[in-house]
């Protein structure tokens, strides 16, 4: 009897090593907003090939697409993060937008909505300011529009599949942003 309890404590131990492994991995694997920074830090897009700067593209988004809302937030603030976007041509800056402005105003109308009423204006300001900021890395009339498109479907998407409530409550944060859309 002590031998068969000598080997399931031994299993039982097994099982939590290779558990404690497996959430060590997923953790890691999991990008985070200093490795994302960290990326974009070792990937200096003006000293690669077009191959290369299309390998580094994607594999921000995929890492950006995988941050949180603040993680994000806190990205797009990020100088380093603004220089990279800057060095992107323009059909890149448009390839980068439309594959993560999507997720992110998703995430970004969710934590407005679920924010006090009275800290909406500021935080949709500030929003605002930064897509502005964004959009000037795009100076050809053709890509303006198509980031005024870009933007301003993915957060019609957003507002076609919330819940009436929310879009009740989020029309006027909408409109602004829409507002904003139609005078860049």
């Amino acid at each position: 009897m002590n031998a068969t309890r000598r080997k399931g404590a031994l299993i039982l131990l097994g099982v939590w090593v290779l558990a404690a492994g497996i959430i060590g991995l997923t953790r890691e694997s999991k990008p985070t907003l200093e490795s994302v920074i960290a990326y974009v830090r070792q990937n200096d897009l003006r000293q690669k090939s077009p191959v290369e700067r299309e390998r580094i593209v994607a594999g921000l988004v995929r890492r950006q697409n995988e941050l949180t809302f603040e993680q994000r937030t806190e990205l797009r603030r990020n100088e380093l993060f603004f220089q990279t976007v800057g060095a992107m041509t323009s059909a890149e800056r448009l390839e980068h937008l439309a594959a993560t402005f999507p997720s992110y105003s998703k995430l970004m109308m969710e934590a407005i909505y679920k924010m006090p009423r009275d800290q909406r204006p500021p935080f949709v300001d500030a929003l605002v300011n930064e897509c502005r900021r964004y959009v000037t890395l795009n100076r050809e009339p053709e890509s303006r529009r198509r980031v005024q498109q870009i933007i301003g479907d993915s957060l019609r998407a957003w507002l076609e599949t919330a819940d009436p409530r929310a879009r009740a409550e989020m029309k006027p944060v909408f409109d602004q942003m829409q507002a904003w859309l139609v005078i860049i």
